[in-house]
């Protein structure tokens, strides 16, 4: 029996201390304009990687007027979502002449860019050990 108690005071900290657990982000995207395609939707971690590098992926179908899906199991950390309807399958998003998406496209906290996408700081949001809901409008 005294041999149990180094053990267990060893770890009694672990126990005690606050546990930092993974958490889901539910994306609600509204404004589908047609049906059919996919909602490709990107969940990106690091500024360095936005929005071209997503830690996570992942694709819905498109039903007007809103589609939703979730990233499960992410540690805390500031995160952005990246979306665009792929309406002809080709994955990837579609643009004319001058670089302008011809295919519905939309990002966390609503953030438009001027001339390109908008910064990952105009987009991030902080996920904590607790779900999280959001809603992304498609322009």
């Amino acid at each position: 029996m005294l041999k149990l108690i180094p053990s267990c005071v060893a770890v009694l900290p672990a126990l005690l201390a606050p546990s930092l657990h993974a958490a889901d982000l539910s994306v609600e995207v509204r404004g589908i304009a047609h049906a059919g395609g996919k909602i490709m939707m990107t969940l990106i971690d690091q500024t360095e990687s936005f929005p071209n590098k997503p830690a996570k992926r992942l694709m819905v179908d498109a039903t007007p007027p809103a589609a939703s899906g979730i990233f499960t199991n992410l540690p805390p950390g500031e995160y952005a979502v990246s979306i665009y309807h792929d309406e002809n399958g080709n994955g990837k998003l579609d643009t004319n002449l001058i670089a302008m998406p011809t295919e519905q496209y939309g990002f966390s906290r609503d953030a438009r860019g001027k001339m390109g996408p908008p910064s990952f700081a105009d987009t991030a949001f902080r996920l904590d050990n607790k779900d999280l809901s959001i809603v992304i409008n498609l322009h």
